[in-house]
Formats: C-alpha cells, sequence, structure tokens
C-alpha cells in the first residue's frame, strides 16, 4: 500500500478521531501478517539456498576428484606406454645397473614428476624386483604396495591403490600402478606413480568456494565397523586418517555415509554439533564425500532477517500512525485544501527539475528535497524536513579531506549566489563519497526580504570518470607510443614535423626539441627520395595505409635503409590532418637475406652437383631432390615428388625404423650418423638397395631432415653372389668330405682284412713248421 492510497483513506469527508483509530490499527494488523508470512518466506528460501549450495560443492568437489582420478589413470597409462620408457624398462630387465637407460628414465620422468607432482616415480619387474626410483633415496616398496603391484601384473590394467600406510616410511601413500608391455604384447613390468595426498589431494577437497566459517568438505572410508576420516579436519587438530568413529552412531552425516544414504542430512558432526550435509559417495572408490555446515550459521542469517523485518514493520506502523496524527491535525486547518494544492504544484515542478534540489528556511532548515537530492544525500524527505541542512549536505575537500562550509551562510548573509569549488565531495548517508558541483540563491519575497535559500546540485562523478579516461587514454597512447620499438615520425599535411618517439630518437639520434617544426626532408639521404615519398601519399591520399622503403641519414650522417609504413592521421570528419610514419630499420636484415641468398646459391651448387643422391623432407613429404636423387627414383623433374609423401618410397620392412629416424631429425635432435642399410621403391615399383644418413635442418621455414643416400644396388648383388658361391662351396666340400670318409672307410676294411690274413698266415706258417717237426 503506497503513501498516497493511505492518504486517500485516512482523507474521508467523515474523518474522526474513531476512524483514525480503526483505520491505524486495521493497518497494522495487516503488516504484522506480511511481515509473519514474508519471514516464512525468507526461512524456506534460506533453507533452500544452503542445501542448494551444499549439493553444488559437493557435487563439484566429487567431479572434481572423479575427474582427477581419471586424469591421473590416463597418464599413467600414456607414459608406461611409451616406446622409449619401454625400451629402457627392456634394457634395464637385461641388465639392472645400465646406467644410459637409468639416466634415460630420470630424465624424462624428472620433466614428469615435476609437472604432475607426483612424489616418486617407480619401474617394478614382473618378479617385483625395483628396477628404477626417481628419487635414489627411495628404493624399497612396503609389502601393502607390492599387493598392488602383484595386482596391476595379474590383472593386466592400470590399478589405482586405496590410501595405506607405507610400513617403511610410515606415511599414507596413494599409487597408481600401470603395466609395461614388449612388442610382443608380453607383461614385463609395471611402473607405479606415488603421490602425496597432503601435498595434491587434500587441498583439492578442504577447499571451499564461499565465505563460510562453519562449512567443511571431508572425504571419508568404512574401515572395519567404524568410519575412517581420510582429512585433515576444520575444527580439530587431527593427523589425516587418526579420526574413527564407530558405526552406531547412525546421527553422524558420515556413518550414514558409509550405510549407504545420499542426499540431504539433518545430524550431528564429529563434534556433537547440530550441522547439515550432503552425502555422494565417489564413483570407482570407496570414498565418501561430506559437504557440510553449521545449522547455528544458517540459524544466524535467519534471525539477522528477522531482526530486520521486524524493526521495519515497527518503523512503517509508527510511520502510519505518525502519518494519521499529521493528516489529523493539518485537516483541522481551513486553508487545508489551498495549500495542499500549491504544495502539489510547488512539489510538481521541485521534482521535475533534472538536478538536485533543496529548499531552506531562514534558519538553514530542511524543508524539502527533490528525488535525485534523496538520492545523493540518502536522506528521504520526510526524514530531512526540518533538520539543519548541515546534518544531511555533509561536505568536504577531495584533497585535503577537511569539511567545506556550506554556501548557504553566505547566501543568507549577502544574499547573493554562492558556489563550491570544483574538488568539493558530497558523503551521502551511507558514508558514500559523492563529487558535486553546486551553487545557492536566495529565496525571496516581493519586498526582497530573503525567505530562506535553494541549493541546486549535480552528481560530477560521470564528467570526473570521463575526463580521467581521457588522461588515462592519453597517458596510455604515449606510453604505447614510447614503447613500440620502432621510429614513429609525426607530421602536418605540409610534412612538418609535430612529434616522435623515444624510438626515433635512439635510431636517428636527433631528440623532439631538434627536430620539430623541420621538414622531414632533414631525415632523407636526398631530396629525390623524399619527392618519391611525397608523390606516393598524394597517390594514396586518405585511402588504405601503405609501405615504402627509402634510405634515412641519423644525425650522425650514416645512411639506413627503412621500411617504411604511412598512416593518415584524421579529424572527427575524416579530414586528413597530418600524416605517421613507422620507419623500422631493415638493414641488419638485408645484410641477412644477402647472406642467406648467398648461401643457398652455394648450397644448390653443392647438392645439385653431387654424384650421390640427396633430399630433403619437411612434415614427413618431400621438398627438395637434388638430380641424383630424380635418377635414383625414376623421374626426370623433381615435381614428380615434391609434396609427395616421404614414407611411399620406402620398403615396408623399413618404414618404422625410417620413420623413428626422421621423427629424431625433425625434433633438431643430433644428426643420426650410424648408416642405414634399406630398400627404396622406384617410382615405376622396382626396388633399389640404398645406404642413408640424415641430419636437422630448417629448410624454408620449417623443421625436416636432409638425407643422404648411395646406392649399394650393386654391392649388394655382389654379396649375394659370394653368398651363393659360399653356399656352393660348403655343398662341394660336405660331398667330397664324405667322398673321403667313404675311401678312409674302405681303406680301413682293406688294412684290418690284410692284418688278419697275415695273421692266419703266421699260424699256417708255424702249423707247417709243427708239422715238419721243426718246432
Amino acid at each position: 500500500m503506497t503513501t498516497l492510497m493511505i492518504i486517500k483513506l485516512f482523507n474521508k469527508p467523515q474523518f474522526s478521531k474513531l476512524y483514525l483509530a480503526s483505520v491505524t490499527i486495521l493497518i497494522s494488523i495487516i503488516i504484522i501478517i506480511v511481515g509473519y508470512f514474508y519471514i516464512q518466506t525468507i526461512s524456506e528460501r534460506i533453507h533452500k539456498q544452503k542445501y542448494a549450495e551444499l549439493s553444488a560443492i559437493s557435487e563439484l568437489k566429487v567431479n572434481q576428484l572423479t575427474q582427477w582420478i581419471s586424469e591421473r589413470n590416463s597418464e599413467a597409462k600414456f607414459f608406461s606406454e611409451n616406446p622409449t620408457y619401454i625400451e629402457n624398462t627392456i634394457t634395464l630387465i637385461s641388465n639392472h645397473q645400465n646406467r644410459e637407460a637409468k639416466a634415460s628414465l630420470h630424465k624424462g620422468l624428472s620433466h614428469i614428476q615435476e609437472q604432475h607432482g607426483y612424489e616418486n616415480i617407480f619401474v617394478v619387474s614382473s618378479e617385483k624386483q625395483i628396477l628404477f626410483s626417481l628419487n635414489e633415496d627411495s628404493n624399497e616398496l612396503s609389502s601393502s604396495a607390492l599387493k598392488f603391484v602383484d595386482s596391476s601384473l595379474s590383472s593386466d590394467r592400470v590399478v589405482f591403490s586405496d590410501f595405506y600406510i607405507c610400513d617403511i616410511s610410515n606415511k599414507y601413500h596413494l599409487d597408481i600402478i600401470a603395466p609395461i608391455k614388449n612388442r610382443a604384447e608380453e607383461l614385463i613390468a609395471v611402473m607405479l606413480f606415488r603421490f602425496d595426498p597432503e601435498q595434491f589431494l587434500y587441498p583439492l577437497i578442504q577447499s571451499w568456494p564461499l565465505p563460510s566459517k562453519t562449512s567443511e568438505t571431508i572425504l571419508v572410508r568404512q574401515v572395519k565397523d567404524s568410519v575412517e576420516f581420510i582429512t585433515e579436519l576444520k575444527h580439530i587438530k587431527n593427523e589425516p586418517h587418526s579420526l574413527r568413529i564407530s558405526l552406531n552412531d547412525t546421527e553422524v552425516p558420515a556413518v550414514q555415509a558409509v550405510l549407504g544414504y545420499e542426499g540431504i542430512w539433518d545430524g550431528l558432526d564429529y563434534r556433537a554439533e547440530k550441522v547439515i550435509a550432503d552425502i555422494r559417495p565417489v564413483v570407482n572408490t570407496n570414498w565418501f564425500m561430506i559437504a557440510k555446515v553449521d545449522k547455528d550459521e544458517i540459524l544466524s542469517e535467519l534471525y539477522s532477517s528477522y531482526v530486520y523485518i521486524i524493526l521495519f514493520s515497527f518503523f512503517i506502523i509508527l510511520f502510519i500512525s505518525a502519518l494519521a496524527a499529521f493528516i489529523y491535525a493539518y485537516r483541522k486547518s481551513t486553508m487545508y485544501k489551498a495549500l495542499w494544492e500549491t504544495e502539489e504544484e510547488f512539489r510538481t515542478t521541485l521534482y521535475s527539475i533534472g538536478d538536485a534540489v533543496i529548499t531552506t528556511d531562514r534558519e538553514g532548515n530542511v524543508k524539502y528535497l527533490n528525488q535525485i537530492a534523496q538520492n545523493l544525500t540518502g536522506w528521504n524527505e520526510r526524514e530531512a524536513k526540518g533538520k539543519k541542512l548541515s546534518d544531511i549536505f555533509k561536505i568536504i575537500n577531495e584533497d585535503t579531506r577537511t569539511p567545506v562550509d556550506s554556501p548557504i551562510n553566505n547566501v543568507l548573509e549577502n544574499g547573493s549566489i554562492e558556489a563550491l569549488s570544483s574538488k568539493t565531495l558530497l558523503i551521502s548517508k551511507t558514508g558514500t563519497e559523492i563529487p558535486i558541483a553546486d551553487s545557492g540563491a536566495p529565496i525571496k519575497n516581493n519586498e526582497g526580504e530573503i525567505l530562506g535559500v535553494v541549493l541546486v546540485f549535480r552528481d560530477m562523478t560521470k564528467e570526473i570518470e570521463q575526463n580521467a579516461k581521457i588522461i588515462e587514454s592519453e597517458k596510455r597512447f604515449r606510453s604505447l607510443f614510447h614503447s613500440i620499438r620502432d621510429a614513429i615520425l609525426v607530421s602536418d599535411t605540409e610534412r612538418n614535423i609535430i612529434d616522435c618517439n623515444n624510438a626515433f630518437s635512439d635510431i636517428f639520434g636527433y631528440s623532439l626539441e631538434e627536430i620539430k617544426g623541420k621538414k622531414t626532408l632533414s631525415v632523407y639521404e636526398n631530396e629525390e627520395q623524399y619527392k618519391e615519398l611525397g608523390n606516393a601519399i598524394k597517390e594514396h591520399y586518405g585511402d588504405k595505409p601503405f609501405n615504402y622503403t627509402v634510405n634515412y641519414k641519423r644525425k650522425d650522417g650514416s645512411v639506413f635503409p627503412g621500411e617504411t609504413g604511412v598512416f593518415y592521421l584524421k579529424d572527427n570528419d575524416e579530414n586528413v590532418i597530418g600524416f605517421i610514419g613507422l620507419i623500422r630499420d631493415v638493414s641488419e636484415r638485408f645484410e641477412k637475406e644477402k647472406k642467406l641468398l648467398q648461401s643457398e646459391k652455394r648450397f644448390k651448387s653443392i647438392v645439385e652437383g653431387a654424384p650421390d643422391p640427396i633430399f630433403i623432407q619437411t612434415d614427413m613429404k618431400f621438398s627438395y631432390l637434388n638430380p641424383a636423387a630424380c635418377e635414383l627414383f625414376g623421374i626426370t623433374d623433381p615435381s614428380e615428388l615434391i609434396g609427395k609423401p616421404v614414407m611411399e618410397r620406402f620398403h615396408p620392412e623399413y618404414r618404422e625404423k625410417v620413420a623413428e629416424r626422421i621423427n629424431a631429425l625433425n625434433n633438431k635432435k643430433e644428426a643420426v650418423e650410424e648408416l642405414l642399410e634399406q630398400k627404396f621403391i622406384r617410382v615405376d615399383g622396382s626396388e633399389v638397395w640404398v645406404e642413408t644418413a640424415g641430419e636437422p635442418i630448417n629448410y624454408e621455414g620449417k623443421n625436416g631432415a636432409l638425407v643422404f643416400v648411395r646406392d649399394i644396388s650393386e654391392r649388394k648383388e655382389a654379396e649375394n653372389t659370394l653368398e651363393k658361391l659360399k653356399d656352393s662351396l660348403e655343398i662341394e666340400v660336405k660331398e667330397k668330405t664324405k667322398e673321403l670318409q667313404e675311401r678312409v672307410n674302405e681303406l680301413e676294411r682293406f688294412h684290418e682284412a690284410t692284418i688278419d690274413r697275415e695273421l692266419r698266415m703266421k699260424e699256417l706258417r708255424e702249423e707247417i713248421k709243427r708239422l715238419k717237426g721243426e718246432v
């Protein structure tokens, strides 16, 4: 109900004290009822808001934690599949003390540890033996860690361990174990990534995005018949994992979490304080997230709202009662209607003025404030009426911060119009400081007597802000103007120098005082080039900027080539009022381009005449081929292969090895001096044996590889012939050896037979002798 409605309600012809009292009581009852329902509405809104905040924060924390776990799993899988780390692991399995493999692992994994915040990284063999530890002081795994290693080995997957206490360091750890496989997809080891949860996990959980004294997020899990608080607590001093609560304490949100409850819960926390909590499980873990806030904090907001509403209702009722009394007294006057119409006319005029207006009587007491004055001072008209102007119109000097006398005193004394200085601040009722400009003038009757003062003022904030922006813009322009490293020369349309930046002074040797007002001709090598640029300016007059290169002359007489960008300086009506020259000393660039051209000529002269094939690849495509390379690939013009994929010319058996070497060269590593024997595929499909070597090169602004080739087809053919001859000789030797062995066997048999015959002849002769009686 507006004030106008209340006035109309009180302004009845049958107006009486009883009627006035009845209406006042009725309105008061309505206000009390509205206030009560408003309090209920606020209570429901605050509770819903807190529930929504808890749910949102809990969901945010769970999502952050789930995403953190997922990212760590992905990282572990990615790094464990790195070919370099796999090769180093294979080397260490063969030789546990291989220094090169350990150094390679240390170099790569140190960067990963620093970037991703791991406490340590291990490589553990399939026999659970530590092959490598990034932190040399830590070269032993606890029995708990080995169980998780065994789980990863047996399941052939990435394993994310739960929190466990290490029986070596007596600290809680959190590990991710990822399997390592060789090229044959055989499981040979695991890579163990270890985190310090106090450094990277607990701060993520404990942070709270909104201002609150009692709010807290906690991570819990079930341990046997109790719930364990994993993180450090806000309201009591404890170490992580040190607090446990029995599952019998079902009022505690943490207990409800492990019992399977999800959502908002009213209960008691670990301090036995009444809290409201949001309970959520963490996916793919045995953890639960609790986001909670004390009930007292929520109720304190409600109590404040209750007090404000009650006070507001009380003052409204008080205001209505005072208004009723005022109207009753006012109507008793016979001039009520005339005064009312006069006042309305005056107020309409007053409130239609665009500036703030305050009027006072002769004593300096406030009579009227229009709406703008009420907005600036923070006082409404009813509050301010009758008060001293100095009570509601408090002004100070912006520089000295001392109070400034109101101009009303001089107006009342001298009857003249008074104005304040431009450095005046108005202090509003709320303490806001507003820069103002004002003036005071006397209110006089027909006889010239001063009846009061009218004070007119306006808010200068926007005007001051605009002036400040202009000043700041000018500062930024000057700062940018002088920070540009190229020389800037500003002239009028007659090419008289107006301004220059610091870079111009550094390059040309002239200060602004020395050069200002002179023709730009003074910085050219000769008048001819000065005229040429002048003609170019006329040709492009008023169009887009253009570039021009001329020779300039410094103060010391030295000459240098300058690349010049010419811009047109225009006014608001797009009329050209001057020129801006952006000058860059390109003498060094010209010298480099000259040397580069000479270098390219020498390079082409050497490479074009080389007897061996040479080609350049960038982005895995041919960028250059010398004549010998064209002949090798069976083409007559390099354009037949320029831009084509390099790998198409390599035999499939060698492409993987070649790709590794090319990538190494593209990444600007050291030249690959080891010769690689392989086959090239010519354009006609025939194959040719070659030896290749390469080194990194930057060709036409791209990283690539310069590849040297030697045709070894004849050597390979000779090797094949020798191999065939070797095989033939081996067969012939085997056959001859077999033949000789047979002859030896035959001779041995003949020898045995001869010996046997001689023995028999000896026995026969002895028998003959015996028969002859000789024996």
